[in-house]
């Protein structure tokens, strides 16, 4: 599948692509190594490219190495393949919109998992619940999110309703919008980090 999009052989339909701004977090729960190990394994997993992997994402100062693991796996295996993806649309006639999800649902404030992979889903569905700790924000938040989804699903673009913009991704542009707090178009973050992990793909 990542050689149909490295050459661009995937079929020309519109696209919604995205990760969410803790990804990780649920992943490296059960981690347990010093930071001379994760130094060594992240040597063997990138290889040649292990070293340009440890300048971006060196072991946490504090030894926290779940913190250090947490963001490599967001953005290297999550953020990136989604702009990656996002990217490879450039050559077809329909348009891709890329965004970052970095709401923290309520539920798990202070919990220290985030925006973690799935915390969109409700917000997606509309499946929440004020008597589970989630704010008239948030039901509003979900609302614009269905919003940018049916319009997506009925048209093929997201925009429509007077909310927020949403831009197709452009790689000259390189931004996304983000869902969170706020509904913002930014510049894509962690532009060096998604650079490499191209570049890593194109070898592999």
């Amino acid at each position: 599948p990542v050689s149909m999009y490295i050459n661009e052989e995937q079929q020309d339909v519109p696209l919604i692509v995205g990760s969410n701004r803790d990804e990780g977090t649920l992943f490296v729960q059960d981690a347990d190594m010093s930071a001379d190990e994760y130094r060594q394994t992240i040597l063997n997993f990138y290889g040649d490219y292990g070293e340009d992997v440890l300048k971006l994402f060196p072991p946490d100062e504090a030894g926290d190495i779940k913190q250090s693991l947490s963001r490599l796996t967001t953005i290297m295996d999550f953020f990136s393949v989604a702009r990656f993806t996002a990217a490879s649309m450039e050559g077809k006639k329909s348009n891709a919109f890329l965004y970052e999800f970095s709401r923290v649902p309520p539920p798990v404030e202070g919990t220290g998992v985030g925006a973690f992979h799935g915390a969109e889903i409700q917000y997606v569905f509309g499946n929440l619940d004020t008597a589970g700790g989630y704010r008239e924000e948030d039901l509003e938040l979900s609302r614009t999110i269905m919003r940018y989804w049916v319009n997506f699903a009925d048209s093929g673009n997201p925009n429509g309703d007077g909310d927020k913009d949403w831009p197709a991704y452009n790689s000259e542009f390189n931004e996304l919008i983000e869902i969170g707090d706020k509904i913002l178009v930014k510049p894509v973050d962690h532009k060096e980090a998604c650079d490499l992990a191209d570049r890593i793909r194109d070898v592999n």
